[in-house]
């Protein structure tokens, strides 16, 4: 792992939903240089998953309205 694999994992941590290409813009690397990276640290365990984490208001706001449409 370098300086590179270490921004691109700093960059996922603070704006998960990056896509390749924006990656790739803002370190002024290939498209697939970036995939095979990214690849490469899901294969090393540097990534481990990729998840949606949320609010307690909106989890609230789903049981709700889970529990709205079952009435």
């Amino acid at each position: 792992m370098d300086e590179i694999d270490l921004n691109i994992i700093l960059l996922l941590m603070n704006i998960s939903r990056l896509t390749y290409r924006e990656i790739s813009d803002f370190l002024d690397l290939s498209v697939n240089a970036v995939y095979k990276r990214v690849q490469t640290l899901i294969d090393i365990r540097a990534i481990e998953k990729f998840t949606a984490r949320l609010k307690p208001y909106a989890i609230n706001a789903l049981l709700l309205d889970r529990a709205l449409f079952k009435i």
